[in-house]
């Protein structure tokens, strides 16, 4: 299974990503991303749930959306999902929605926070 996220992994990237735009683009990127981020989250709690096959693509968007924006520390656990969602390794991928949650919570946070 591939590991679930880097070690010591962390939003810098995507700081930096979003600071090369220009203001008007980087908060459009952001609003953008982070919409999509809250949609795919709620999406993917009952498909996850149900054992519903919908996942795994919806898993591979968030998982692209987050590596598009340098966001590591999400795309990494959200890419092992995937692979274990994909191999229909059912005890892998529960293991590994709680910290793609996580990622994602702190992703919300630090595109909430200015800087």
């Amino acid at each position: 299974m591939p590991e679930a996220a880097p070690a010591g992994a962390d939003r810098a990237a995507m700081h930096r990503l979003l600071a090369m735009l220009p203001a008007p683009t980087r908060s459009e990127m952001v609003a953008m991303y982070l919409g999509g981020l809250q949609a795919q989250l709620a999406q993917l709690g009952p498909l996850l749930a149900a054992g519903d096959p919908a996942a795994a693509p919806l898993v591979h968007k968030l998982a692209g959306s987050a590596a598009m924006m340098q966001d590591a520390a999400l795309s990494a656990p959200a890419r092992a999902l995937e692979h274990a969602l994909l191999a229909g390794d059912a005890h892998a991928a529960a293991a590994l929605w709680p910290q793609v949650q996580a990622q994602a919570q702190l992703t919300l946070q630090a595109l909430a926070t200015p800087g």
